[in-house]
């Protein structure tokens, strides 16, 4: 599974919302025309894996991921980007889809960056994990 598989199958858990409902994974995904909320996951590069001495092989992935809701109300997105914070924020030594996370713990507080192509607004943050490599 990948890292954004593992962060939406997590987000579902939490009952944020549904892999394909209202969670889309990518920049190719086509997000519908509604009223939402609705949440897309990016991948944002990350950082070089760690390594331990001499070792070639990763010793573990340093993903990072950008979680973007958008909604036709302000405070309908605000609201929806607040569960996923919280579902999200301050995860340790967990393991998700069945891979090991040493944590997953968001970069910012939730932010708005303004309205998507269809006027709804949109509230962003960024999330950095460390996991076993996948």
């Amino acid at each position: 599974m990948s890292f954004l598989d593992e962060i939406a199958a997590k987000l579902a858990a939490a009952g944020v919302g549904t892999v394909g409902g209202n969670i889309f994974l990518g920049s190719h995904a086509v997000i519908p025309s509604g009223d939402g909320p609705y949440i897309t996951l990016l991948e944002t590069g990350g950082s070089a894996p760690t390594r331990i001495q001499n070792q070639t092989a990763a010793n573990t992935q340093r993903p990072t991921a950008q979680v973007v809701v958008r909604a036709k109300s302000y405070a309908t997105a605000r609201s929806k980007s607040k569960e996923a914070y919280l579902a999200l924020d301050g995860l340790f030594n967990v393991t998700l889809s069945g891979t090991y996370y040493q944590s997953v713990t968001a970069r910012q507080e939730p932010t708005d960056i303004g309205l998507d192509d269809q006027q709804r607004p949109r509230i962003v943050f960024n999330i950095d994990a460390e996991k076993n490599p996948s």
